[in-house]
C-alpha cells in the first residue's frame, strides 16, 4: 500500500514539474510577444508580461480615447459626482473595465509596497485631503496611457 501512494506522490511531482515548466516557458513567450510590440508598458513598476498584454489587448487603439480622462472613465477610475444638496463629494465608478481595473490596482499596490518607485513615492508623501489629490488608480491611468 504504501508503494502505490509514494508512487502516486511521484506521478504528482511528475506532473507538477511538468506544469511549472510550461508555466515558465508560457511566461518567457508572453513577454516576447508584449516585447514585440515596441510597448514600455513593462517598465513601470508593478506590471508585468500578462498585465501589459491585458492592458494592450484591452485597450486597443490608445487613440480612441482623446484624453487620459476618457481613458480613466473607461476603465472605471474616475470619480464620479456623488453630491446631494451642498455637500460636494465623489467616489469611484463602479463600472469600467474590471480587468483593466484590476491591473491598475494591482500595479498601485506593488508601487505603494516598494516606495522607491516615483510614484509610489509620490502618494506615500502626499496627504489624501491635499488639493488635485488623485487615488493611486488614477494616478497609474496617468502613467499608462502616456506610455500607449
Amino acid at each position: 500500500m504504501e508503494a502505490r501512494e509514494s508512487g502516486t506522490n511521484t506521478g504528482s511531482k511528475v506532473t507538477q514539474r511538468r506544469i511549472y515548466r510550461r508555466s515558465k516557458e508560457a511566461g518567457k513567450e508572453l513577454k516576447e510577444l508584449v516585447a514585440s510590440t515596441g510597448t514600455t508598458l513593462m517598465d513601470l513598476h508593478g506590471i508585468g508580461p500578462s498585465g501589459a498584454a491585458r492592458l494592450l489587448v484591452e485597450a486597443g487603439d490608445i487613440t480612441r480615447f482623446p484624453n487620459r480622462a476618457h481613458f480613466a472613465s473607461w476603465n472605471g477610475t474616475a470619480p464620479i459626482d456623488a453630491s446631494s444638496g451642498e455637500q460636494v463629494r465623489h467616489r469611484l465608478s463602479r463600472a469600467g473595465n474590471r480587468q483593466i481595473n484590476r491591473v491598475l490596482h494591482t500595479m498601485a499596490t506593488v508601487q505603494r509596497r516598494h516606495t522607491a518607485a516615483r510614484i509610489g513615492t509620490l502618494i506615500a508623501q502626499r496627504p489624501a485631503s491635499e488639493p488635485g489629490h488623485h487615488p493611486p488608480g488614477r494616478q497609474m491611468v496617468m502613467m499608462v496611457f502616456r506610455l500607449f
